[in-house]
């Protein structure tokens, strides 16, 4: 048995203190690091995002097809974007939720989607069309923060030298980088990914990663 224990977890993003831990205390500490993980907004508020943005493309595809009819499509579709950007910090904290731009479009879709659910006149095709695609660019961004929360907790558990496969519980980031290239007289930046020793590149300053084919 070890002398010392940790008695408690650092705040995520902290420097960790370095200490000797017992088999046990090990495991403890990576269970509890693990609940935190798990109940992070950034990670637990990613799938309901995804299952709403993919309800407004599946409508929006419905509504190019019916042409006709579209009171109930236009329904669910309103339904779904103010579900979506209910969730909170996930969806409005986002690069593009934060800028002036992206914060206009949501007020200028948030008043129509008010108006459709309290009965007012349906969307255009121009409105639906805007309307998912703002949905896709705010479920990007939480697909950024996302994969920022894993790398805040897999910083921690590697720094408590916890089992980080564990903290994580299998879940694994986006792969959001893929279909970057390099800008033309730009070259990337080339690194090994500390957990499976892949070559990964940056085309944006190290900002988003992908692995090298």
């Amino acid at each position: 048995m070890c002398a010392h224990l940790v008695r408690s977890l650092p705040i995520v993003g902290q420097a960790a203190v370095q200490v000797n831990l017992s088999d046990r205390q090990i495991t403890t500490n990576s269970l509890t690091l693990g609940r935190s993980f798990r109940t992070d907004e950034r990670i637990k508020d990613m799938r309901t995002i995804e299952k709403f943005t993919q309800n407004m493309v599946t409508s929006l595809k419905r509504a190019e097809r019916q042409k006709v009819n579209l009171g109930p499509v236009d329904i669910a579709l309103a339904k779904s974007f103010q579900k979506l950007t209910d969730l909170g910090s996930t969806v409005r904290e986002g690069e593009f939720a934060t800028t002036f731009e992206g914060q206009r479009l949501i007020n200028k879709i948030r008043g129509k989607v008010q108006a459709v659910i309290g009965g007012g006149l349906g969307f255009t095709p121009e409105d639906r069309k805007e309307l998912v695609d703002l949905a896709l660019a705010l479920q990007e961004d939480s697909k950024k923060l996302f994969n920022q929360a894993i790398t805040e907790f897999t910083v921690t558990s590697d720094e408590l030298g916890l089992k980080t496969r564990a903290v994580l519980g299998g879940i694994k980031p986006f792969d959001i980088a893929g279909a970057l290239s390099a800008p033309s007289g730009q070259q990337p930046i080339t690194a090994t990914n500390p957990q499976t020793g892949q070559k990964i590149q940056s085309f944006d300053g190290g900002q988003t990663w992908q692995p090298i084919q």
